[in-house]
């Protein structure tokens, strides 16, 4: 029997290592959709080979009696360890393409896939740490570079991708398909609640939040096209989240509800009861308002009336933004836009959201010039940019150039910063690019997927043709602002 699983585990790794290399010829042929799908394959095929290898682990300990320290059970061990851990490069690179070939949904499951698969490599390597410390000199920073790290990036990079697909059936009229889409989306961002909860209170409270939000969504949806919450009609967990997330929602007697909005109201009590611990008063506020408006939806008076006495007991002042600017490594000016803007939320969330958004990309343009030019103060434009930009978006800065100063697109090199003429979409490529990243950038954003992750978020809200619900967009917008923004520190000259 054992030999029997070993020859299954090589003969699954040859076929995942076969899918891996016709997935890189045809990625370097530009066949982007064949590739995504042979490297999901491969990822599929290394999965199988960790299951088998723990079929292994499994017979040499409890039939064979094998400690678990002996060299053989080791051996095995590390190799179902590399397994695991080509699955989740394969389908992580599998995602990136099918997000590249707009094709959201296979995207979210690849990076299911690959959350599923890191939470496991976390057993076995018997880490259970979210960052890791990493010091150079006499600076620490700290990484989600570890297996449940790196899980928890791929559920937010899921959960994005279940956002777009979500709004897109609600904004064509599919409310039937919205409602579970969206609803995933939560399972998403409350596995990460709960990843986080034990280390890092201040962001367990925001992805509970965002958990929140996207259960009451899906629960007003699917009351809105009439679905009863019984359980063969009701919208079953995302199948990739983490299992806690089941068990979130069971009551005493061991029952869960399929009500995404008693989930939602379940979720805002969690949020609130943690907010309530570290002083969050502006959170538990929300949360608080949010009970008081589903819980009248659900005719629960107890839970209505409890939510209302907190809500007249709280602050008398109307607070809106979540996040105590106080903590974070902000320069004065940042925190005076963003107070600003939240003025203009109160009247238009669009608004104030664009007004920061708009302050930011100023700066970034004129950090990106200053980190360029630090080293090649003349054609900076001409050897740093222009070779990293795809010809479409070249031509497009130049017609930007050219409509808003009638002269030459040849003359653009010239100007005090050409970077104004680029368009915000253009401004992650320019850092994102290999040669760039690596000189220029990385010591100050130090994660390039974190980097893009945020960045794509503040895009998505800033191109023109993007509808995003006028309720939710400032906080959509501000926090990963902020995070850009956080890490804007030109490098002090040398004493």
């Amino acid at each position: 029997m054992l030999s029997e699983y070993l020859v299954e585990a090589d003969n699954h790794i040859k076929r995942a290592q076969e899918q891996n290399s016709v997935a890189e010829t045809k990625e370097s042929s530009k066949e982007i959709v064949d590739a995504a799908g042979h490297y999901f394959s491969a990822g599929k095929e290394y999965f199988l080979a960790g299951v088998k290898l723990n079929a292994v682990l499994r017979t040499l300990e409890y039939v064979l009696r094998v400690s678990s320290s002996d060299e053989e059970f080791s051996k095995y061990k590390l190799k179902q360890i590399n397994v695991f851990e080509n699955s989740c490069s394969c389908y992580e690179k599998a995602a990136q393409l099918f997000r590249n070939s707009d094709n959201r949904f296979q995207e979210s499951k690849a990076y299911g896939l690959a959350a599923s698969n890191y939470l496991k490599l976390a057993e076995l390597k018997n880490d259970r740490t979210i960052q890791r410390e990493v010091t150079e000199g006499l600076i620490t920073t700290y990484v989600l570079d570890t297996p449940i790290g790196k899980a928890i990036t791929a559920f937010h990079n899921a959960a994005l991708a279940l956002y777009d697909i979500g709004t897109k059936y609600r904004n064509s009229g599919e409310i039937d398909k919205a409602y579970v889409i969206i609803g995933d989306m939560g399972d998403a961002y409350l596995s990460i609640g709960l990843l986080y909860e034990k280390e890092d209170v201040d962001l367990a409270i925001e992805n509970f939040f965002l958990a929140a939000e996207a259960y009451k969504e899906s629960g007003q949806l699917a009351k809105k096209v009439g679905i009863p919450t019984i359980v063969h009609h009701a919208r079953m967990e995302w199948h990739y989240a983490i299992k806690e997330v089941i068990e979130f929602f069971k009551d005493e007697y061991g029952y869960s509800t399929c009500d995404d909005i008693k989930r939602a109201i379940k979720v805002y009590n969690k949020t609130k009861e943690l907010a309530q611990k570290t002083k969050n008063e502006k959170t538990a506020y929300e949360c608080s308002k949010a009970i008081l408006s589903l819980s009248s939806v659900i005719e629960e008076p107890k839970v209505s009336i409890k939510s209302c006495q907190e809500i007249c007991e709280s602050t008398s002042e109307f607070v809106i933004l979540p996040i105590d600017l106080n903590s974070k490594q902000l320069e004065t000016t940042d925190k005076e836009v963003i107070k600003s803007s939240l003025k203009k939320f109160a009247d238009d969330p669009k608004q104030g959201a664009y007004q920061l958004i708009s302050y930011l990309e100023l700066k970034l343009r004129n950090y990106i010039k200053a980190k360029l030019s630090s080293v090649n103060p003349t054609n900076w434009f001409l050897e740093l940019v222009i070779p990293v930009l795809d010809p479409n978006d070249l031509n497009t800065i130049q017609s930007n150039y050219k409509r808003e100063t009638g002269k030459n697109p040849d003359d653009l090199p010239r100007e005090d910063n050409p970077l104004n003429f680029v368009n915000i979409n253009h401004l992650p490529q320019i850092i994102s690019n290999t040669r760039n990243w690596n000189t220029f950038f990385k010591d100050d954003f130090v994660n390039l997927e974190e980097f893009n992750a945020n960045m794509l978020i503040i895009v998505r809200i800033r191109h023109p043709t993007m509808h995003v619900r006028q309720t939710g967009i400032f906080e959509l917008a501000v926090t990963p602002v902020i995070w850009i923004l956080e890490r804007l520190k030109l490098n002090e000259p040398e004493h």
